[in-house]
């Protein structure tokens, strides 16, 4: 009886329909990504300041000054990202189509793992992995084009934006360690 039930809610197409025939709204392609972005940035942010304040840093203040603090904070966001997003990666490439994502995102993943370590992770790797994981989202708005619908671009632009920040700011983290280091 419940799958009878549950079929005459189906529309056109398998369409899923509210009581009363009315369609439930979906999200635009795109529109849950960013929000997932938004999300993993800012736990990743929160995970790493904890992890700082529980490592011994004498204030909370100090912990947000501290160079060492702030690399650490910015590769536990990357960690935290990118593992999020090969699940999804992974998942799309298990139901759906291939997701280059399941390439670029453990390799930015286990770059900034190593990163946690290595200042020589950060000068040399962290940037171009973080580079990696933009040029992959540029490649899905050349690949996708407007096909695909306004959101998963803005997504896709968003993706490539926040990666080249992410290595802009490895790129950043790794000369300011180098200068202090000397």
């Amino acid at each position: 009886q419940g799958q009878l039930k549950d079929a005459s809610r189906r529309g056109p197409g398998g369409t899923r329909r509210a009581a009363g025939g009315r369609r439930h709204p979906a999200m635009s392609p795109g529109v849950p990504a960013i929000w997932v972005l938004g999300a993993t940035t800012a736990l990743g942010m929160a995970v790493g300041t904890l992890l700082n304040f529980w490592s011994g840093e004498p204030s909370p203040s100090k912990v947000l000054a501290s160079l060492h603090a702030r690399t650490r904070t910015h590769a536990v966001t990357i960690i935290i990202v990118s593992a999020v997003f090969f699940v999804w990666a992974a998942w799309l490439c298990l139901y759906r189509h291939f997701d280059l994502g399941v390439v670029t995102f453990p390799i930015a993943c286990l770059v900034a793992i190593l990163s946690l370590g290595s200042l020589a992770m950060w000068s040399k790797m962290l940037t171009g992995a973080c580079w990696l994981v933009a040029a992959n989202y540029g490649l899905g708005i050349l690949v996708v084009g407007t096909n695909a619908g306004l959101m998963l671009l803005v997504y896709f632009g968003i993706g490539v934006l926040w990666w080249l920040i992410a290595g802009a700011l490895a790129w950043y983290f790794a000369a300011e360690l180098d200068r202090q280091d000397r």
